[in-house]
């Protein structure tokens, strides 16, 4: 196996692990083979190209170019003097990204459940096996935050210096810790409480509380500034010790500009102290995370009676024959089923219930809720429609996709059958629900005025999902590996589906500006939508 250049650092702490209790060579041995592995996924897009060099690519490094065109924005907050300011908004945004791209990618190899079979029956401490996972995916979380980084370390020497470089690499590796013993730590208290078939429903509901959570509190980062005479105003309150990104600003406010006031001098030691606490704790905590991580995979519990009777009567409803009603039963088990699919779509799902709200927050502050609710700010809702594209990406997708041969064996005949009763068990099982939430919260805030506006708009996200399945790869549902779904999805692709949604939004608003046009609109969207839903899928 190939002696990667991460491992051949990570030989240079190997005094540390060794103190810990680990075992490093086995771990390396184990890191090493996961790595081995991870580049030996051949991605369809590259199918037709022979090039050995081609075909041992990792195509996770091609895709970090997109970090590192969002590094380019962050850059700007390495100028200036204003260090708790400018480093507590930076450290803010870094670690959304990269906690995102955590709960999103690598809560399941955290949660990996596979290799235990082969792992727990040798005589290799748990501490070992869980360090190794840790140590797996702090490496792509390194790739991740040094391409989101870049830029700005490059601009950091130059503007501020050696001293202030170096000190922020430290941070940053400090940022990772903090955001992988976080998320495993709040696993492990959810592994404690719960067993068997519930557990798997709770971890897929707790990505949906983590991304809400993770979105709200990066709102109480901004008010903790405030604008007083063209001066940026630090006010402390207790609830800053919660909000790490303000311990790094701190840090650099003391040292670099010499700040002795006493919540600073406190958040800057928690900079330090904190992420090497929560080192100590999980360590002592990783046998118990490991023998939890196991009623994952069994089946203990009684399962929940399942509710057929509205779903069936939906189906009827929505499905106009047998053979699509019969996928849209399918896709709803698969979808809730799939622990996969779940972990990976339902931090979107989170994003989507609270992004709408989130852009709410300023106006609130400056006025109040009847001003607000003469607005037209109910077009926020729009920001909903980008759960569609992390479902559609999903749909394709499962852990038992070698079994897609099933449908060569069956009588089908329609193949657009099983696309449009997959889609819209999608949509009625996952963005249904959040749609008429979001949109019952702004009727109660903007009145009974917005009803028409909300039932265009969710004949718009009808509209949208359609448009975007034909942008994405047009995949039989569960056919493929979530692997090759993902790198047959380029960035283009993603930014047209934004654009897209984007356009509804403006065509929204420009509709506002004449008389009933909203109502003219409602009818052509109920006509343009079931052509749509007729026509587009006997392409496929």
């Amino acid at each position: 196996m190939k002696n990667f250049t991460t491992l051949r650092i990570l030989d240079r702490f190997r005094w540390i692990f060794e103190k810990l209790g680990i075992e490093y060579e086995i771990m390396r041995k184990i890191v090493q083979l996961k790595l081995t592995m991870d580049q030996r996924r051949v991605p369809t897009v590259f199918a037709n190209q022979t090039s050995k060099k081609t075909k041992e690519r990792n195509v996770f490094l091609q895709s970090l170019w997109v970090y590192i065109f969002i590094g380019l924005f962050l850059s700007i907050f390495m100028g200036g003097e204003e260090y708790l300011f400018q480093m507590t908004i930076f450290f803010s945004i870094a670690m959304f990204m990269v906690m995102m791209s955590m709960i999103s990618d690598f809560s399941s190899v955290l949660l990996d459940t596979r290799d235990n079979h082969i792992l727990h029956t040798k005589p290799i401490h748990p501490r070992t096996i869980s360090a190794a996972k840790i140590i797996h995916v702090t490496i792509y979380l390194f790739f991740i935050t040094f391409s989101l980084t870049f830029i700005p370390l490059l601009v950091t020497i130059f503007n501020q210096g050696v001293l202030f470089f170096l000190v922020l690499v430290l941070e940053l590796i400090f940022m990772n810790f903090i955001i992988i013993l976080l998320t495993a730590c709040f696993y492990l208290l959810v592994l404690t409480f719960f067993d068997g078939e519930r557990l798997k429903d709770m971890i897929a509901y707790i990505q949906i509380a983590l991304s809400i959570i993770l979105t709200i509190g990066y709102q109480f980062v901004g008010r903790s500034f405030r604008l007083s005479n063209m001066d940026i105003v630090f006010t402390p309150e207790w609830w800053q010790f919660l909000l790490p990104p303000i311990w790094f600003g701190s840090l650099f406010e003391v040292i670099f500009q010499g700040e002795r006031h006493l919540f600073l001098l406190i958040y800057a030691v928690m900079a330090i102290v904190m992420p090497i606490l929560f080192i100590m704790i999980y360590v002592r905590l990783m046998p118990t995370f490991e023998r939890s991580i196991q009623k994952l995979s069994s089946n203990n519990g009684i399962p929940r009676k399942q509710r057929n009777r509205f779903s069936n009567w939906l189906a009827r409803r929505i499905c106009t024959d047998r053979e699509e009603r019969i996928f849209y039963a399918f896709t709803l088990k698969m979808m809730k089923n799939e622990r996969e699919f779940k972990l990976k779509v339902y931090p979107s799902l989170g994003l989507a219930l609270i992004f709408p709200f989130i852009f709410l927050i300023p106006q609130i502050n400056d006025g109040s809720l009847q001003e607000i609710g003469s607005g037209n700010k109910f077009l926020f809702v729009y920001f909903s429609m980008m759960m569609v594209s992390s479902i559609l990406l999903m749909l394709g997708t499962s852990e038992k996709y070698k079994a897609a041969w099933i449908y060569t064996t069956t009588p089908i005949k329609s193949v657009a059958s099983i696309y449009r009763g997959a889609l819209k068990a999608a949509l009625a099982r996952l963005v249904l629900p959040v749609m008429c939430f979001n949109m019952l919260v702004f009727i109660v805030i903007f009145g009974m005025r917005i009803i028409p506006d909300m039932v265009v708009i969710f004949l718009h996200t009808i509209l949208f999902t359609v448009i975007c399945s034909t942008i994405y790869n047009r995949e039989i549902p569960f056919s493929q590996s979530a692997e090759t779904s993902k790198q047959s999805t380029n960035f283009g692709q993603s930014l047209l589906v934004l654009s897209i949604a984007g356009v509804f939004a403006t065509y929204h608003y420009l509709l506002l500006k004449v008389d009933y046009a909203i109502y003219l609109n409602m009818v052509l969207m109920v006509v343009v939508n079931k052509f749509a839903w007729k026509k587009v899928f006997q392409k496929f």
